[in-house]
């Protein structure tokens, strides 16, 4: 009889998948955000133009973060096809089993994560 139970490959990279599709149905309702109504369109309220412009500029700033959620992700499911998953792109290290299971998608361990924020990256 089979095994049934998936190998930790395929589930990082079920988890991995399942994420970035979330992120895409995020992605799409930020940039729905940006979009303007008919009476948005025709509309030369003060009130109604800043309300506009508040939510264009959160949807970028939505897009942005999840663009980057995105990259990350397919640069993990990367990682897992070369084999090097779980391993730091910066001092090459394994990344501690905690973090990735809070954070499937990341590349660094997190003193190198710490380093990399703190320089603005």
């Amino acid at each position: 009889m089979p095994n049934a139970t998936p190998s930790p490959t395929r589930m990082i990279r079920q988890v991995l998948e399942a994420r970035m599709a979330e992120l895409r149905t995020e992605l799409r309702a930020a940039q729905g955000m940006g979009e303007l109504t008919q009476a948005e369109q025709g509309s030369n309220d003060t009130k109604d133009l800043a309300e506009r412009l508040q939510h264009e500029e959160i949807g970028e700033v939505q897009q942005k973060r999840v663009l980057a959620e995105l990259a990350a992700n397919e640069a993990a499911l990367r990682h897992l096809d070369a084999g090097t998953y779980g391993i730091c792109i910066d001092c090459g290290t394994a990344i501690g089993q905690p973090r990735l299971q809070l954070l499937p998608a990341a590349l660094r361990c997190a003193a190198c994560q710490r380093t990399h924020e703190q320089h603005g990256a």
